[in-house]
């Protein structure tokens, strides 16, 4: 009797302890989950976009900031991809979330920023990471011609030299397209030949959206352009202009 109640007595510790056991791993599991639902250390670290100039993929990155620091197990990838796709003149662009807190954005270029006329008297739609997408009879109206003449070849890349001039017409926005004519690169950097005959210098793709936001100004009806020559903005911290020195409008 003596030993059925000593075996008794420990089947009832063993029982415990597993129950104790059992009761541990599972609030364990309930904190690690908690954790991994709230903490920023297990939130979105890092935002990599893929398949755009580097103007455009600044453009994605800032929309994105906003997501910064949330936990990965929170992050809604349909709200990402609506951020992304809000964005005026983007392609369809996939996203994923790695639980390491890196986003990528991968942008397919199936979106055309602007055209060049070909060898057959074509013209060729240019994709925003130079990609010849297609090919058109007549030039599109709502698109900026590059200054380079191409081969009516579809799914090849534009000219290296020609590159600059493609990420500018890729960074554009709705109003400086509608007062852009053509856009060109050389040695001195890109250079845009806008309505009125009035060309803007603006050198290199460093800080494009600034540069491009000094132009938009500049173009816009807010400041008066009679006589504007020339916009430089090739130097970041200074915009000057030039005026036709025959002309007798208003001072911009």
């Amino acid at each position: 009797m003596r030993a059925r109640r000593i075996g008794v007595s420990r089947d009832r510790a063993r029982r415990r302890l597993r129950l104790l056991i059992g009761a541990t791993g599972v609030a364990a599991l309930l904190i690690g989950a908690l954790v991994v639902y709230a903490s920023p250390l297990f939130g979105i670290k890092e935002i990599e976009v893929k398949g755009v100039n580097d103007a455009s993929a600044a453009e994605i990155a800032a929309v994105l900031e906003d997501f910064m620091g949330t936990p990965v197990a929170r992050v809604d990838d349909a709200e990402l991809s609506d951020a992304v796709a809000a964005l005026p003149g983007m392609g369809d662009a996939a996203v994923d979330v790695s639980m390491g807190g890196t986003v990528t954005v991968t942008v397919s270029d199936n979106r055309a920023v602007a055209y060049a006329p070909t060898t057959d008297g074509t013209a060729a739609l240019v994709g925003p990471t130079g990609r010849v997408l297609s090919l058109a009879e007549t030039p599109p109206q709502d698109l900026v011609r590059l200054e380079a003449t191409l081969e009516p070849s579809v799914g090849g890349a534009v000219p290296r030299p020609v590159g600059p001039a493609v990420d500018v017409a890729a960074a554009l926005s709705p109003d400086l397209v509608a007062v852009t004519e053509s856009v060109g690169a050389d040695d001195d950097g890109v250079e845009l030949a806008l309505v009125r005959g009035v060309r803007a210098q603006v050198g290199s793709t460093d800080d494009l959206p600034r540069k491009l936001a000094s132009i938009a100004t500049l173009m816009s009806t807010e400041v008066e352009a009679d006589c504007l020559e020339r916009i430089d903005v090739s130097e970041t911290a200074r915009t000057t202009v030039r005026r036709d020195s025959a002309c007798t409008g208003a001072p911009a």
